[in-house]
């Protein structure tokens, strides 16, 4: 008798370990083959759907968090479509403009103590 070891495959003349109906001596191939062939195909049957769900699973989530920064970097490409460029030049003319012709630029002592020494 053989070990009944569960990837081994059984030969022709070997007694089937599976229980049938049929009283033909415990002797099946065709059935036997069958249940070999489920036997070798576990991986299919078993691994490779689980391999296959993590892989869409890890693929769906990326998309899924990529999300909302799709969202926040459109956002934000909206709002500079609107808006001008900053130029400098037209900066210091607007508010030439602003100020009025009678203004004077006056400096105004600071909190500082006036009877300090300066630093050599």
């Amino acid at each position: 008798p053989s070990s009944s070891k569960p990837g081994r495959a059984r030969s022709l003349g070997e007694p089937c370990r599976a229980r049938h109906n049929d009283d033909s001596n415990n002797r099946c191939p065709t059935r036997c083959a069958m249940a070999r062939l489920r036997e070798k195909r576990s991986f299919l049957l078993q691994a490779m759907p689980f391999m296959f769900l993590m892989a869409a699973g890890s693929w769906g989530l990326s998309r899924f968090l990529r999300l909302p920064t799709q969202v926040k970097d459109d956002r934000a490409r909206r709002r500079k479509q609107g808006r001008a460029k900053f130029d400098l030049q037209q900066e210091h003319e607007a508010l030439l403009a602003q100020v009025q012709d009678d203004y004077e630029n006056v400096r105004v002592p600071g909190p500082r103590n006036p009877n300090r020494k300066p630093a050599d």
